[in-house]
């Protein structure tokens, strides 16, 4: 996953998702802000967050992003990591 997105519109790195769901059968991805409120969620892993929570541009800031997934050979992981979001 990346560290670094930046949302601005430039058809550049505009959405934070993972990079192959072709790979994935089942698929769970929520951000959260440094407050610890949820800014997104998703069980779609072609899906990804594109720095708005409720058509609201999110402040440039680090959030926390958890992935639960089972690729197709049905091996279940778990992912943690951060995000920093950059206009």
């Amino acid at each position: 996953m990346p560290n670094v997105f930046t949302p601005n519109n430039d058809g550049i790195n505009d959405i934070f998702r993972v990079k192959y769901p072709q790979f994935i059968k089942l698929f769970h991805m929520m951000v959260f802000n440094r407050f610890g409120e949820k800014v997104f969620d998703t069980h779609n892993a072609g899906e990804g967050w594109n720095g708005k929570l409720n058509s609201i541009d999110q402040p440039i800031g680090i959030y926390v992003w958890i992935i639960s997934l089972t690729d197709n050979n049905g091996i279940a992981e778990t992912y943690k990591g951060t995000i920093s979001l950059i206009r």
